[in-house]
């Protein structure tokens, strides 16, 4: 059974935005104590409050920062990282820990983190099907497994780094003239595996770059976007009678107004 990834980090991400809004507080806090004191006449007590939530700012701030970092490093090894399932298991399961150890404030994000490692070999099971299928691309093409597994491994290093460069230059030496045939199937497998077991993989991935560019949708966001898919014209479909059509148009059968137009935008 494969479980998907895509909502483990979307309520991992959740829990971490709790983390996020108590460091803002807090340097919201520590701000207005200041210009408090900054006044004409400040009084000893908010002298004493900005004394000991000075503290507490640098104390969240490093926590926030360090619990992020750990989080971006988790989702990285969430997808393609270059990295076999059991050295991918151990890298998540170090960092799930260390996240715990350091949210001992955040019982949610504790949470989130042990309902992870239950279901982690399940989660990552994907890993197991590229490996299958990058054996059976080997055997079509006529090519060594270890070129499809030297290009995994190449996605744990950046395209600068000497390591990278290296393993180019030996598929290079070892594919010859079929390197470009090799690399361009070894991208279709990428693109083909799912990592989920189930159709939400669909909507996940229309999603997804919406959560790159900020780590949690509002619920309020998934409206504007269900309106936005339901009225987007299809340009192309495998089915010709879809083509011209939005989704909302082929199930009612009646003309439909586009996105802006839906959200009374233009006339």
């Amino acid at each position: 059974m494969r479980r998907d990834i895509f909502h483990a980090s979307y309520e991992m991400g959740k829990e971490i935005s709790k983390v996020e809004r108590k460091a803002y507080a807090l340097i919201k806090e520590e701000y207005d104590l200041t210009s408090r004191v900054k006044g004409s006449r400040p009084q000893q007590k908010t002298k004493d409050k900005l004394k000991n939530v000075i503290p507490k700012v640098e104390e969240s701030i490093e926590i926030y920062d360090t619990i992020n970092t750990l989080y971006i490093w988790f989702k990285e090894l969430m997808g393609f990282s270059g990295y076999g399932i059991d050295d991918a298991i151990s890298l998540i399961e170090f960092i799930l820990h260390e996240i715990e150890r350091i949210a001992v404030n955040f019982p949610g994000l504790q949470k989130e983190c042990k309902s992870i490692r239950k279901i982690l070999p399940y989660l990552l099971s994907y890993i197991s099907t590229l490996e299958n299928e990058m054996e059976q691309s080997a055997l079509k093409l006529g090519v060594p497994t270890d070129a499809f597994l030297m290009m995994y491994r190449q996605l744990a290093f950046g395209t600068a780094s000497q390591q990278h460069q290296d393993m180019e230059c030996e598929l290079v030496l070892m594919l010859a003239g079929k390197y470009n045939e090799a690399r361009e199937e070894f991208q279709n497998l990428l693109r083909r595996i799912k990592k989920a077991s189930s159709l939400v993989e669909n909507l996940n991935g229309r999603i997804r770059t919406y959560m790159n560019i900020k780590r949690v949708v509002p619920t309020q966001f998934f409206v504007l976007l269900k309106v936005f898919f339901n009225t987007r014209r299809y340009k192309r479909s495998r089915i010709k009678e879809r083509v011209g059509k939005s989704p909302l148009e082929l199930l009612t059968g009646e003309p439909q107004p586009e996105f802006l137009e839906a959200l009374g935008y233009m006339d």
